[in-house]
């Protein structure tokens, strides 16, 4: 069941935000259950902030490049296109595998709990 389990934490934008207002949060939202769906990626829990974001999700890593790639390209063109000439951020992820049920279970209360 945990085979191609992880989480993944994008990078802290340091000097940007992605979100500024709630439109912007559910832009990313659908962003990612859009290129979820297509890809293939299965997203267990997620929590969005303004400069970054984790997600437990289950997908071949490969598939999940596909999916970050897609997520991050269509992220910069709306900002692009709403806020005008916004700097492109360096927005990168790491992953960190999930083996077993107490692992799972550790990931979905570290990252519901990391907006608070």
């Amino acid at each position: 069941m945990y085979k191609n389990t992880y989480h993944l934490c994008t990078t802290a934008l340091k000097d940007t935000v992605l979100c500024r207002d709630n439109e912007d949060y559910i832009y990313l939202w659908n962003s990612l259950a859009i290129y979820a769906a297509s890809v293939g990626v299965q997203i267990y829990c997620l929590i969005l902030m303004s400069n970054h974001l984790h997600i437990l999700l289950r997908a071949p890593r490969e598939k999940i490049e596909i999916f970050f790639t897609f997520v991050k390209t269509r992220m910069c063109r709306y900002l692009k296109k709403k806020y005008g000439q916004v700097r492109v951020p360096k927005w990168e992820y790491k992953l960190f595998g999930i083996n077993d049920r107490k692992a799972f279970c550790q990931e979905v209360a570290y990252i519901l709990r990391n907006a608070l």
